[in-house]
């Protein structure tokens, strides 16, 4: 018997997480996501993954008494200071005695939390889509005016439609496990500057220990499932690595995840694009695909362009997020790939003199069409 492997087996497809702002597929409504993307096509079916962020689909209002209220120990009666609403509808019409006056009052939520709910039915995502949840794809840029991440080794505080609101590991993982994605990654912690070692450390250590709570979270649910029901036999989690550009950091979230012993679905590298020297976020991305075990996956949530796409694809990344499709479609720009020597793409001014020089050898020999632009312009 031969043991040749396939080419399927022996290299591992590309998959896009397409980055859904507001839990929504770029300009598509889930009927014209169906229609236009079923899953029945291959490539759709292999290749894409829709990305859903926590911090922006999935935050619900909290009624009842005010925290501040009930740590006083009062209630504010607000209801003493109006007349009452049956005595208001009284005087609405002296001819239509018959009217029976109806109470009516608005209540205000007192504040917002998150909450999980099915993908189905709260945002119309059909169930054959594959899904990756996660907390934010970048908790740095979700950041307002530059504010630095807010984090305690409780909970960590996400930019939501509605403010910063606070979350624990707890918390997260009651709502993806309703929320019922094919998978999600873990609550992390991200350190804003690269400068602070100190607080890079701190957010390592957060996750590494949130990732444990979530891990021993997930054995509990499958103690508690009713004897000879079927689970699901795919692991759904993915282990959060940060530590900015610290290699020693992101490799020690590496192998704190494996030796959790954890049936993960694979690594989801944090904020590889802030890395903005091209060499040294190859080498870092080099250094943990190498380290990560053979039969996981490693994803980099978040891509800002086409370099940094095909780069994180030729370090051995399979699954890489990119809100590039809709920022193309934003500004009304179609994408006209040119790959020849982007290996030797360089971020600098030699590197820029290479590009111009092969775009205007490019304009020599072409010219656009009626309604296209040049992305240089």
């Amino acid at each position: 018997m031969s043991s040749s492997t396939t080419p399927e087996q022996s290299s591992p497809p590309f998959k896009l997480i397409l980055h859904c702002e507001d839990g929504s597929p770029p300009y598509l409504t889930p009927i014209l996501l169906a229609k236009n993307f079923p899953t029945t096509n291959r490539v759709v079916r292999d290749h894409l993954v829709l990305g859903i962020e926590v911090r922006n689909s999935f935050v619900s209002p909290v009624y009842g008494p005010r925290p501040s209220d009930r740590k006083n120990g009062r209630k504010k009666e607000k209801d003493e200071k109006s007349p009452p609403a049956s005595r208001q509808g009284s005087n609405i019409s002296n001819n239509d005695s018959a009217m029976s006056s109806v109470a009516c009052s608005i209540t205000k939520p007192t504040g917002y939390t998150f909450s999980g709910r099915p993908l189905f039915k709260h945002l119309g995502i059909p169930n054959d889509y594959d899904v990756m949840a996660c907390p934010s794809f970048d908790l740095i840029d979700n950041c307002v005016a530059d504010m630095p991440v807010a984090a305690t080794n409780a909970e960590t505080s996400l930019s939501t439609p509605r403010g910063y609101q606070r979350i624990t590991p707890e918390l997260y993982r009651d709502v993806v496990r309703k929320m019922e994605a094919p998978s999600f990654v873990g609550l992390y912690d991200q350190a804003s500057s690269v400068k602070n070692t100190k607080r890079a450390r701190r957010s390592v250590e957060r996750t590494k220990s949130w990732l444990a709570t979530t891990v021993s979270d997930s054995v509990t649910d499958k103690e508690e499932e009713v004897e000879g029901e079927k689970t699901d036999p795919c692991p759904k989690m993915w282990a959060p690595v940060v530590g900015e550009e610290d290699m020693a950091l992101r490799l020690e979230c590496i192998h704190h995840a494996i030796n959790q012993k954890a049936p993960l679905r694979g690594f989801a590298l944090i904020g590889i694009h802030h890395v903005v020297d091209r060499q040294a976020r190859n080498t870092l991305l080099q250094s943990c695909t190498k380290d990560i075990p053979k039969n996981m996956s490693c994803a980099v949530l978040v891509a800002n362009d086409m370099v940094q796409i095909l780069d994180a694809a030729r370090n051995g990344v399979r699954y890489i997020g990119s809100a590039l499709p809709t920022n193309l479609a934003r500004y009304h720009k179609a994408l006209v790939l040119d790959l020849y020597g982007w290996k030797r793409y360089h971020e600098n001014d030699e590197g820029e003199r290479q590009r111009v020089n092969m775009c205007r050898r490019i304009e020599e020999r072409s010219t656009l069409s009626d309604g296209c632009i040049s992305l240089d312009d």
